[in-house]
């Protein structure tokens, strides 16, 4: 099994678009902070780096991306039948291609809190991210960055699932990453619409739309922006309702990775 993800790691690391992904995350890590500070956008550099940039958003999509092909280009270039004749089940396969997935997500994760960081320390002035970030918060924003940082790992790893259960869905790559994209970027908007109807009905804060906002429910109620809404569930709440649908994706994902005739591919 440790072979399977080492070889899947390897295909996945020197792909030129994952080359592309971490030096984007590094080069945004770095140069928002530098244009966060110069132009003035953000004051604080305690608040820039909690939230990291807030460009998390920009390497759950690149996630999202790998995550969608790394099963459907399989079958699209025709290389899924090479993986079928080696020792390994169907299952080991499938999972040993997640488990690569979610070691990208926690480098690029890693990365863009170094660089965050590191872009802090070297653009914003007078900058103490071990303090507390104020008299009325009693935490630091480097505390706070790692909170930032888990939040959206258990998003990623949620993403990847839907992303995977997509990909195993598909046999076009291209289709793959349209679905999974199409997914990260409609959340928003029906979270929107979740965050209305669950004032009506209160079982709906159980969706999964809901959840989504696990990174501002991990935040101290004291800061204003994890204060303007009521997702009506704790964050506790949020990590076991996100855990129990990325276990249900992945055993639909099995299911149909399975069931898959790859005569055709």
């Amino acid at each position: 099994m440790f072979s399977l993800i080492q070889n899947e790691f390897f295909k996945l690391w020197f792909r030129r678009s994952t080359l592309v992904f971490v030096l984007l995350t590094a080069i945004f890590g770095l140069g928002f902070a530098y244009l966060c500070s110069s132009l003035e956008l953000v004051s604080d550099g305690a608040y820039y780096f909690y939230n990291l940039g807030g460009i998390t958003s920009l390497i759950n999509l690149f996630i999202v991306i790998l995550a969608s092909t790394i099963v459907a280009s399989e079958f699209s270039q025709g290389t899924i039948k090479f993986l079928l004749i080696r020792p390994f089940s169907r299952t080991q396969i499938l999972l040993s291609k997640i488990i690569t997935a979610f070691i990208m997500a926690i480098l690029l994760t890693l990365l863009l809190f170094m660089t965050s960081y590191l872009g802090t320390l070297l653009f914003f002035k007078d900058v103490n991210l071990t303090a507390n970030l104020t008299s009325v918060v009693d935490v630091s924003a480097l505390n706070l960055a790692f909170r930032t940082a888990g939040a959206n790992l258990l998003l990623m790893l949620f993403y990847i699932m839907i992303s995977v259960f997509i990909s195993a869905s598909f046999r076009s790559q291209a289709l793959a990453v349209g679905f999974g994209t199409a997914v990260l970027f409609s959340s928003s908007i029906l979270n929107g619409i979740s965050m209305m109807l669950i004032q009506k009905y209160s079982w709906l804060r159980w969706n999964p739309f809901n959840t989504l906002n696990i990174k501002d429910s991990v935040m101290p109620a004291k800061l204003a922006e994890s204060n303007l809404f009521d997702f009506h569930l704790s964050a506790p709440q949020m990590m076991i309702a996100l855990m129990v649908y990325i276990i249900i994706f992945y055993l639909l994902s099995q299911v149909i990775f399975n069931r898959r005739d790859v005569s055709l591919s």
